[in-house]
């Protein structure tokens, strides 16, 4: 008897002959002259569909299902964007103000390498999960960023090779 293989989905990015799960849809620029260039991105990563499999399904109730699409529906189109000195969340479906955070200046001693970026990443905390957090880093330090309440939660210094 043959043994059915069964067959591997190859992800879009790999697979020249499927389409992109998207479609561009916004150019994002700045409107202030001399501004720094958008270096990294992060687009919001989580679905209606991802609260069944995040730490293994534990957090999905029906009552947490309410939240979790509500919290879909406020995020799903955002877009976390890294320049020199700030981070910007853009929304790219509706016609709402990006949220900006700006960064301390670099201290006298510290300075930036021109491949030097801001970097930025979406998380969640198990602990309060539909609050969405942006992780950025800057140099040595890390921050993390509670959307909801537009404030950072976390300022860290890292030392790592020092």
């Amino acid at each position: 008897m043959l043994e059915q293989i069964p067959s591997v989905q190859v992800p879009w990015f790999k697979d020249r002959t499927t389409p992109p799960p998207f479609s561009l849809t916004t150019k994002i620029r700045s409107n202030v002259p001399n501004a720094s260039p958008l270096r990294t991105i992060a687009f919001f990563p989580w679905s209606n569909d991802s609260l069944h499999t995040l730490w293994d399904g534990t957090l999905y109730s029906p009552d947490s299902l309410i939240h979790w699409k509500q919290m879909i529906s406020d995020f799903s189109d955002a877009v976390a964007v890294g320049s020199a000195r700030k981070v910007y969340i853009f929304f790219t479906q509706r016609s709402q103000n990006p949220i900006c955070v700006s960064l301390p200046p670099d201290e006298a001693d510290v300075k930036a390498l021109p491949a030097d970026a801001v970097n930025v990443a979406w998380t969640l905390n198990p602990n309060s999960p539909f609050e969405p957090l942006l992780i950025f880093s800057c140099l040595n330090l890390l921050y993390i960023y509670n959307v909801n309440r537009k404030e950072c939660v976390v300022i860290s210094v890292g030392m790592a090779g020092l």
